[in-house]
């Protein structure tokens, strides 16, 4: 009786570690997920920030809380910022050289 009790103990103990095994390998497999880009062109992240910081300003808000959430060309080496904020979306006009022509609130969203 004792060998059976000593033979079942083993192939648990067996069971467990291949069982673990498994599951970290699989753990491991799992990489980032990919993203969906609408644009393959974004505006350069300093430019972002720089349309982030210049709405902070413009309207008072915590420079923490409005971030850059998109952007696209527009035409001439400019971009359109499209920004969060605690007050709604904003679109910040931009050109390559860091000059902002607009501030301005993003029009409303419009389901498809």
């Amino acid at each position: 009786m004792r060998v059976m009790q000593t033979n079942r103990r083993a192939r648990v103990a067996l069971f467990v570690t291949a069982g673990l095994a498994v599951a970290g390998c699989a753990a491991q497999s799992e990489g980032p997920k990919p993203t969906i880009r609408s644009s393959l062109e974004t505006a350069p992240a300093d430019l972002q920030l720089l349309c982030a910081s210049e709405a902070a300003t413009r309207f008072n808000l915590d420079s923490t809380r409005v971030l850059p959430v998109n952007s696209a060309p527009t035409g001439d080496g400019a971009f359109r910022v499209g920004l969060t904020t605690p007050n709604g979306p904003l679109n910040c006009d931009i050109s390559s050289d860091g000059t902002i022509a607009a501030i301005e609130a993003a029009p409303p969203a419009t389901a498809s």
